[in-house]
Order: structure tokens, then sequence, then C-alpha cells
């Protein structure tokens, strides 16, 4: 096949996968504005659906051009949304309190576009200073606790598409009557069966032909039932009623002038939130998709695409929008691996928008409704389920207290408790690991120096007075504890005396400032003992810290800083020499009484003297 026809079987490939997908995307779109715009926002559906379509087009054309990998899908995302619909919620019942119902669209478009150009902002910034590489540094359950929140959120969330009612203790009553069960029960249903195919079916277009045959399926029982289009709408069962026509802008900057800002003020914490799952959203979805694709994906370029995106379609309302994993991965198993995917995806939602929302006036609630309730429960299984096969048991408690804590309080504070948690279960564990590498007694490690017996024998028999800790990693306030224990332990249980304590730097990374707390207890506890601290190996850093401390010479005239542990213990060995009335750099013996000993008889050491 020659490179021109290679390239045209690639774009006829790239378009139709950007056609598929682009067809689901409408659809996951619709549901996430349904999912916004629900309860006192019904009446804003069309408007909140244009400015779905509306960001979506851009979102999906801009990253499309900009994303480092060719055949990249970006839209809206199913979290942000799911966290907005809760600020949305917020908004309404704000402005029912205050009867003033002509600010509510415009609070929550200023508010939505708002979250847009910060998350925009957001991600430039952190492209151009090249920190993609800080989804490392979250705690893995800390994620999953929060997604397995997100998931309860999108399952609240479709039962209130679909019924009218959110999903809180004081509607369970309402919730589980019959005529409520027939709203919510098909959607819940469908989202169950989708989650058991998609699962046991890996195949490409599992999903799109499983959404299209219930579609089918709906409309071929309502037909045979004699059920019209209008007896369906006026009963509930479809998305709608939309106004006729299309490609009016749903929203104008004038509304930042109209919205109630001390209402938008109070949204400013769970705008945060959405900015932190975006941003963990955005990284965590690059970093699988090299692994699904199996090319590496830069994640500052993700990055800054993705923030340029979002400014560019904060003006026509800002939907939140980041890379798909879904549909980047969808695009790639049906061969879509140019640009012409996401340009593809991004006309079918112009297309789509210019079009007129009327068109999805077809649509069954339950269809959409399931669509988000299959997320929800797929994000529960993997979560809150799977996390139990993958995780420790004490990770495990924190991915259930964030669930339980983001469900019950809100999401900041979940994510905040899980941080502190896994702070606490980070400490506690890394406590147990053992920051003295190797603890060696002078009394079987010796410095380099080449002794006589005599001294070697001495050294043997007082070498126990010299401990030398060879310490390792980094050292905070629950391994310096540790360690000052075990330094108390030698002294209580030893029967000689220890004189020098040898701490050995070398390994050590660095230490905080309550580590060098427990440096100044062991410098108490050696002066009271009557032992000294030597120092070797010192880095830079803990250098100066331990100086500014008073823990070093001159302000400690008792404490000894060598460049290396020989010097140290060799320095300690001398000590006791002396101590012993030997001379450690020099031993007077006679030459015969030498030879005698080292050759092991006198009449052998006699014989070498004589050629002497």
């Amino acid at each position: 096949m020659s490179p021109l026809q290679a390239g045209g079987r690639d774009a006829a490939m790239s378009v139709m996968a950007g056609l598929v997908v682009g067809v689901m995307g409408v659809v996951s779109l619709t549901s996430y504005s349904a999912l916004i715009f629900s309860g006192e926002l019904v009446p804003y559906l069309a408007q909140g659906i244009g400015i779905a379509l509306l960001a979506g087009m851009m979102i999906a054309l801009v990253i499309a051009l900009s994303s480092s990998y060719r055949g990249a899908v970006a839209l809206p995302q199913d979290i942000p949304a799911a966290v907005f619909s809760v600020v949305a919620a917020e908004i309404a019942i704000a402005a029912s309190f205050t009867s003033n119902q002509s600010q509510l669209f415009p609070t929550l478009v200023t508010t939505l576009m708002l979250t847009s150009l910060v998350m925009g902002v957001l991600f430039l910034a952190l492209g151009i200073c090249k920190l993609g590489g800080l989804i490392r540094f979250i705690p893995y359950p800390v994620i999953g606790g929060f997604l397995a929140a997100t998931g309860w959120v999108l399952l609240g969330g479709s039962i209130g598409l679909m019924t009218g009612v959110g999903l809180a203790w004081a509607n369970l009553s309402h919730l589980l009557t019959a005529d409520a069960a027939i709203g919510w029960g098909p959607g819940i249903v469908f989202g169950l069966i989708a989650l058991v195919v998609t699962r046991r079916i890996r195949h490409a277009l599992c999903f799109p032909a499983l959404l299209m045959g219930v579609l089918l399926l709906f409309y071929l029982l309502t037909w045979l039932s004699g059920i019209g289009f209008a007896e369906l709408s006026a009963g509930g069962w479809l998305l709608g009623p939309f106004p006729e026509g299309g490609g009016g802008l749903p929203v104008k900057l004038a509304m930042v002038t109209e919205a109630d800002w001390a209402v938008v003020f109070q949204q400013l914490p769970s705008v945060g939130t959405i900015l932190l799952i975006s941003v963990i959203g955005l990284l965590l979805n690059a970093s699988a998709l090299e692994l699904a694709i199996k090319k590496d994906v830069d994640l500052n370029r993700e990055l800054r695409a993705a923030g340029l995106a979002n400014l560019l379609a904060t003006p026509v309302g800002g939907m939140m929008g980041y890379q798909y994993l879904g549909s980047s991965v969808l695009a790639n198993r049906m061969g879509g691996r140019t640009r012409l995917v996401g340009l593809t995806v991004g006309v079918v939602c112009g297309a789509m928008f210019f079009a007129g929302a009327s068109l999805l006036s077809y649509l069954p609630k339950f269809l959409l409704g399931g669509l988000i309730a299959f997320v929800g429960f797929d994000f529960l299984v993997d979560w809150l389920y799977g996390t139990w096969r993958r995780l420790k048991r004490f990770e495990y408690l924190i991915v259930v207290l964030i669930f339980g804590v983001s469900i019950t309080v809100g999401f900041l504070e979940g994510v905040a408790v899980g941080i502190l948690a896994s702070s606490v279960l980070f400490i506690l564990e890394y406590s147990r690991i053992h920051v003295v590498k190797h603890a060696l007694s002078g009394r079987h490690f010796h410095s380099n120096v080449d002794r006589a017996d005599p001294q070697l024998a001495r050294l043997s028999d007082l070498g126990s007075q010299i401990l030398v800790l060879k310490l390792q990693g980094f050292i905070f306030f629950g391994t310096a504890t540790r360690l000052l224990e075990r330094v108390r332990g030698r002294l209580e249980r030893a029967e000689e005396p220890l004189r020098f304590l040898v701490l050995d730097f070398r390994l050590v990374s660095g230490l905080d400032s309550s580590a060098v707390m427990s440096f100044t207890k062991m410098k108490q506890l050696s002066e009271a003992e009557g032992f000294r601290m030597v120092f070797t190996n010192l880095p830079p850093g803990p250098r100066g810290q331990l100086a500014a401390s008073d823990l070093l010479p001159p302000a400690a005239e008792e404490v000894r800083v060598f460049e290396d542990c020989d010097r140290a213990v060799e320095w300690c060995e001398n000590d006791l020499l002396y101590g012993a009335g030997l001379d450690p750099y020099g031993y007077d013996e006679a030459l015969s009484v030498f030879l005698a000993r080292e050759l092991g008889t006198v009449d052998k050491a006699e014989r070498v003297l004589a050629y002497l």
C-alpha cells in the first residue's frame, strides 16, 4: 500500500471513529447538562445543553490540534459535572430563599464560567511550570475514595434526572413508592446491565451498540403498545420539551453583571474541589492513556492544551473539560489515530448545537439516567469494591472514610480528611522503617589504621565502649524518636559504659526540625551519661540545621565532627588507647620478642635474627 493510500485509509478510519465517539459524546453531554440543570433549573435545560455542546466543540477542536497524542478526544467531563451539579443545587436553593429567580440562571452561568476560567489558568500554569508530575504525589487511597464518592453522586444525579427528586434520606420514602420506582427503575436496570455487559464484552463497539439497541427496543415497545410521541412526552418519559431551532448563543457576557456575586463567592470551596479533581483527573487520564495506546504522552503539554481549551470555552459558558480517556481509547481501537478524530468530534458537537436541541427530545430520560448510573456503578465497583483486594486494610479504610465524609459532609472535606488520614498512615508506616541501617560495636568494627596486636587486643576489650550507628533515609520525628530510644536502651542494657556514639549520616537524605529536637535531647543525654557524640558524613542541609541548634562545634565543645566514619572511629580508638596507657601511633617492642610472637617460637626468631 502506498503512503497516499495508507494516509487516506487512516483519515477515513479517523473520521469514522470521530463520528461514533462524537455521537456518544453528544449523548454524554446531554446527560451531564440534565444532571446540572435539574430540579428548579429544568426550565434552563435547553440553554444548558447548548452550553455543553458549544464548550464541547471548542474543547474538542483545541485539544485535537494541540495534544501530544494525535488521536486525542477531549470533551466536558463527568466528574466535574457531578460535583458542579451540587453547586447548581445550592445556587437554586439560595435563589429560592431570596425569591429572586431572575438572578438564578446568570448566577449559575457566572459560576460555571468562573470555574472554567480559573481551571484554564491553573492548567496553563501547571503545564508551563512543568508540574505534570504532581500526580505522583497524590496518595492512591485519596484518589480512590474521591472517585468512589463521585460514583455515588453520579448515581444520585441519575435518580434525580429520572424522577426530579434527589437521592437523600429525606426523599427515600417517596423514591420507594411504586410511581417513583417506575421512573428510576428502568434507568438503574439499564445501568447495571451496561456495567455487566461492558465488563464481559470488551469490544470497542459494544457500548454504542447497547445504547442503540436499548433506544430501538424502547420505541418498538411503545409503538406496539400504541403509545405516541406526545403521550411519552406528556408522561415525562422523554427529555425536554425544548424550543425549536438552534444556533443562538445560550449565554451572554452581560450575565456576569446580573449574577448574585455573594452566592458565587459562597461556592468557591466547591470550585476549589472541582479544580483539584480536574487536575487529578486530567493527569490520571493522560497517564492511563499512555498504557492503553503504548505510547508516551507529554503530561505538561496536555495540561497546556487543556488550559487553552478551557480558556477559549469560557465565553460560551465554560463547561469544564479535558482529555477523555474512554473516548480516546475507543477511537484508537477503531483505528482512529490522527487529529481528524478530535476534529470530527468537535464538528459533531457543533452541528448538533446549530441543528437545535429539539432533536434531543426523542431521547428517553431513563436512557440518559441509565448512562449516568452506569458511570456511577462503574466508579463504585472499581473504587469501593475493587480496592478491597488491591489495598492494605488501613489504606482501604481511608477509601471508605473519604467516601463516607464526601457523601455526608462534602467533597472538599472528604479530600481534606483523606489527605490527613493518608499523612498519618504514611507517618506510621515510615516510622517502622529502621533509620539505623547498621549498628556496630567498636569491638568488631575497627578503623583502617594498621595497629600492633597488643593494641588490637586492647581495642577488642574496650571496643564495646564505641557504638557506631549508620543512619539512612529521611529522619523525622517518628524515626528520630526511635533512634533516641535505641541509644537509651544501649545505656540501660550494656554492661560496658558507652563513651563514644558515632552517628554516620552518609545515607541520610535530610531531617526535619522535630528530628533536630531529638538530637538535642541526645546531646543532653550524653552530658548526663558521660559519652561523647561524634557526627560523620554530614550533608550540607543537616549540617546547617544541627549547627543552628548549637549541636556542632564551636557551640558544642564536646561534640566532634569528621568527614568520614573511618576518621571518626580512628579518633575514638586513639582516645581509648591513650586511656589504657598505650601510644596509638607507636609501640616499643624488642625485635626478638616481635619475631618470636609472629613466627610462633623463639628458635625460629633466633634463626631469622642470625641473618640480620
